[in-house]
């Protein structure tokens, strides 16, 4: 890999700390509207963030099996640049809504390296495959990492396509992960919070510098 991966911060609940992840250096913020859970937030509150963004910073709207209206509410009101589908969706119904999409494969125990690829070929046209831990009661922000030993890494495999690390991800497991799975780019939530929504100024600034030593 001769370049650093982006980053994403993910279940960015409030303005200060949409703010923490991009004056860190994040890439790209996510925000989740899955209710119900932790780190959800209403279309209102997404909006007020999103105003006060800076330019340049990618803007993800997360979904778990959402109907298609769900999504239309939401790209009606939002300026999202790219959809992430966290859950059974189908690429047809991914495909919808005109916007490049990222679609989540959760790795469990029972995950191989041919029950991944077989996935990803399912979703060919996503713009980036996310490879997330598998857990029984929780979609999301288990803390947990998978086998990482997994992660795609054979060009022809890979097939062009550009593979999202997350799951488990902090600051002091990150430069390890990087070196180990060669991701285009880390997704974390659960690994630089305080409490679930909660960000931690310290956890994410720390997370972002170990991202930047990886090839100094």
């Amino acid at each position: 890999m001769t370049f650093l991966p982006r980053i994403k911060i993910c279940g960015i609940t409030s303005i200060q700390d949409a703010n923490l992840a991009i004056q860190n250096g994040a890439d790209a913020i996510g925000f989740i509207f899955v209710p119900n859970t932790p780190r959800y937030l209403s279309i209102n509150r997404a909006q007020e963030i999103i105003k006060n963004c800076p330019p340049f910073i990618t803007k993800v709207g997360l979904f778990l099996d959402p109907s298609e209206q769900t999504v239309w509410d939401c790209l009606d009101v939002l300026f999202l640049d790219v959809l992430q589908f966290h859950g059974n969706e189908s690429q047809e119904f991914c495909q919808k809504f005109k916007k490049p999409f990222v679609k989540t494969i959760k790795i469990s125990k029972e995950s191989s390296v041919l029950s991944i690829q077989e996935a990803c070929e399912n979703y060919s046209e996503a713009s980036a495959i996310l490879l997330d831990t598998y857990h029984e009661k929780l979609a999301g922000g288990t803390g947990e990492k998978f086998n990482w030993s997994l992660f795609p890494k054979d060009k022809n495999y890979k097939n062009n396509k550009h593979f999202i690390l997350a799951g488990g991800l902090n600051p002091e497991n990150i430069a390890h992960a990087i070196l180990e799975t060669q991701p285009y780019a880390v997704d974390v939530s659960s690994g630089v919070e305080n409490s679930p929504g909660i960000k931690s100024a310290e956890k994410i600034q720390k997370f972002c510098d170990q991202v930047r030593s990886i090839y100094k």
